[in-house]
């Protein structure tokens, strides 16, 4: 588990494709190798509450039939389809809640060096990886203005940190000794300014939600005042981004700009033409960007390629699988929730509660980023996403009541 978040922290994002699908076998291999040392893995993996998985993963599977463009298609399918069930069958099967605060310690201090080496190159405007490593078409555009780090790209950076800064949190309650307790505020402090400086909406409108949700299963007396504090923080955030950084994407100068609204209402308008083409199975993979053109010709001639996506995770996942794939995800995601919802119940013991909520909240704080962009469609973000999920259908599995 420690090595799947290293990986995700300082390699996946950039080490390209042939680097990305050794990392799935590795995993393939250690998945099947795990088989012969615990006879309960294969009871984990095919029972009838995981039924809601494979029907999601065949439904996506379905994005393939008819495409235009075979080769966008298959890239999307090997990069980030194929990579779900090795994700998230590693995550359910390897994680241990007694193993729980060093893997979410480990997390916690990988997000933060990703931050410090962001932040040093928010101020000097200098990135070594971009520089010497590998190409970035985004780094010119962004740079001293939104940080990226190890990620690519700010918007995925953002949805990375949502996902750990509430482990950072639980952290501070997990650990025992004085200097691991003043260590996981560090995290805290530094993750907090990690999210602020990629000024990403997205993980904006995340780190809301996941702090609601922590908010809302772990405060027992002034619930209210917490809420009202972190709505007051919000606001002081826009203020400020206003007042300092006027042309940051979360100031209300920029968020007064009518043409971002008008851009989202258009591709919110071609769900509609695209269903009745391709109702049940979608566009393809990938393709969304391919009937750009088609579809949203009044955008055509404004936005580049890079930027003919939905920009919305939800949008893309109807448009290019069709109702049936859409489908196959709300299941998914509503099965887990209701299991979730279970466990929690009946939790007594303050740390297993707490840790099944700090990766719940970074989960809906990823699901909310998607929102604003296409989040499975980067490394990162969509590793971390099946992992979380592995890891909260292991917490939310039947066990015997705590207390």
């Amino acid at each position: 588990m420690i090595a799947l978040f290293l990986g995700v922290s300082f390699f996946a994002p950039f080490a390209g494709e042939q680097w990305a699908s050794k990392f799935i076998i590795l995993l393939c291999i250690l998945l099947i190798v795990s088989f012969g040392f615990k006879k309960d893995i294969y009871k984990s993996i095919f029972n009838k509450v995981e039924i809601p998985f494979w029907v999601f993963l065949l439904t996506m599977i379905g994005g393939l039939a008819g495409v235009k463009d075979s080769a966008v298609a298959y890239r999307h399918f090997w990069l980030f389809i194929f990579p779900m069930p090795f994700l998230y069958f590693f995550a359910k099967t390897a994680f241990r809640e007694n193993s729980g605060r060093l893997i979410i310690r480990s997390a916690c201090l990988m997000a933060t060096l990703v931050c410090i080496y962001g932040i040093i190159e928010f101020l000097t405007k200098q990135n070594f990886l971009y520089t010497y490593f590998t190409r970035n078409m985004y780094f010119e555009v962004f740079k001293g203005r939104r940080m990226m780090s190890t990620q690519l790209h700010p918007t995925p950076l953002g949805t990375y940190l949502v996902a750990i800064l509430p482990l950072s949190i639980a952290l501070k309650s997990l650990e025992k000794k004085i200097f691991l307790k003043f260590m996981s505020r560090i995290y805290m402090a530094i993750i907090f300014i990690g999210i602020i400086l990629t000024f990403s909406r997205g993980a904006f409108l995340g780190f809301f939600a996941a702090m609601l949700v922590m908010v809302v299963f772990l405060i027992k007396q002034k619930k209210w005042l917490y809420i009202w504090a972190l709505i007051l923080l919000s606001a002081i955030i826009i203020g400020i981004s206003s007042l300092c950084f006027p042309s940051a994407r979360y100031s209300l100068q920029v968020l007064a700009l009518p043409h971002s609204y008008y851009a989202k209402l258009c591709r919110i308008m071609s769900i509609g033409p695209i269903l009745r083409d391709k109702l049940f199975w979608g566009l393809g993979f990938g393709h969304y960007r391919v009937f750009f053109d088609h579809y949203l010709p009044r955008l055509a001639g404004y936005c580049s390629y890079d930027g003919k996506v939905a920009d919305c995770m939800y949008i893309t996942i109807l448009t290019e699988t069709g109702i049936i794939g859409l489908s196959g995800f709300l299941i998914f995601i509503s099965f887990l929730f209701m299991r979730i919802r279970n466990r929690l119940r009946i939790l007594l013991k303050n740390a297993d509660r707490l840790l099944l909520v700090s990766f719940l909240s970074g989960f809906i704080g990823m699901l909310c980023s998607f929102l604003t962009y296409d989040g499975l469609y980067w490394v990162a973000p969509s590793y971390l996403f099946w992992s979380y999920a592995g890891i909260l259908a292991f917490l939310s599995g039947p066990k015997k009541a705590t207390g």
